[in-house]
């Protein structure tokens, strides 16, 4: 494809590999794994191998079909829509509000 994967600011290039690193918001409620499965299925339908699950919120696709082969390295992170929050982790009492847990440190 066209995607610009292994460029960087001010045209510079990424030697170490061409990978794209995406962020995947998903809603709150959702499964990471359901979710790298309904992308790796997408991916799969275009001739890519299927994707692994690496960690409790990374994905990786490899595809070695186009002329420069490519990774992908997809990082989950879960938004409560109402709160308009993005959270790695959170924790919700039955009383008073949630407590959300920082995607970085």
């Amino acid at each position: 494809g066209s995607f610009p994967v292994g460029v960087l600011a001010q045209g510079k290039r990424d030697v170490v590999d061409n990978d794209a690193e995406l962020m995947v918001i998903i809603p709150h409620d959702s499964s990471v794994e359901a979710v790298l499965a309904g992308i790796s299925r997408g991916l799969e339908q275009r001739g890519w191998p299927p994707c692994i699950y690496t960690h409790a919120r990374k994905g990786m696709c490899f595809s070695l079909r186009h002329v420069v082969p490519c990774k992908m390295e997809l990082y989950f992170v879960f938004a409560d829509f109402a709160e308009q929050v993005l959270f790695a982790h959170r924790v919700c009492p039955q009383v008073g509000p949630c407590e959300y847990h920082p995607i970085f440190p």
